[in-house]
């Protein structure tokens, strides 16, 4: 059996965890919180919330990463 979180750990993560469950667009900062979403949202919603956290994790690193070039696709020079 897990052992319980401490009572000042969860005051601090808490406020957090509900942030982020209902902004839309995550910041950076933020989506390096992601992977700690994953356990508490898997403990309170099961599986089935972890594919909805899954979805708005693809949306939100979209927003970041930069389009490549087919051209330039196996092109480096080295």
């Amino acid at each position: 059996m897990a052992k319980p979180i401490a009572a000042s750990k969860t005051t601090l993560v808490k406020p957090t965890f509900d942030h982020l469950l209902v902004v839309q667009d995550w910041t950076i900062q933020e989506l390096k919180l992601a992977d700690l979403l994953v356990p508490l949202i898997a403990s309170e919603q099961g599986v089935s919330g972890l594919v909805q956290l899954t979805s708005k994790i693809g949306l939100n690193c979209q927003k970041y990463q930069t389009p490549v070039k087919p051209s330039t696709i196996g092109n480096s020079k080295r």
